[in-house]
């Protein structure tokens, strides 16, 4: 499974994610990202899935975002200052398990198991 997280994905390009991965095509993905909570906010994992289907990764849930919460005035925020709204980390550990579920299916019906 591969996750890039969105403040590294400038830096990251995914077709040399999958070079170094050999061939991720029939694996198991997920895209998910961080953002602020804002009605202007986009987020990072539309594309992100969008790229991981486009490398033949099988997206196995539908892509999330974990908001999070900074300082009210800018000039004292600072990157590290953001945290997650309360309730995301939770949410995220039940998608956790949900992927762990998903991904267990998913081998068992590869392997003619299911």
């Amino acid at each position: 499974m591969f996750h890039i997280p969105q403040q590294y994905y400038e830096i990251v390009n995914l077709e040399r994610l999958k070079k170094n991965n050999k061939d991720p095509k029939g694996k198991a993905g997920f895209a998910f990202d961080t953002k602020l909570e804002s009605f202007v906010a986009g987020s990072a994992a539309k594309f992100i899935e969008k790229k991981l289907k486009e490398m033949g990764l099988e997206i196995i849930r539908p892509r999330g975002s974990a908001i999070v919460i900074g300082k009210q005035k800018k000039e004292e925020s600072k990157p590290d200052d953001a945290a997650l709204k309360e309730g995301m980390e939770e949410l995220f550990e039940s998608v956790g398990k949900e992927l762990g579920r998903l991904l267990l299916q998913s081998r068992e019906q590869r392997a003619g198991i299911a």
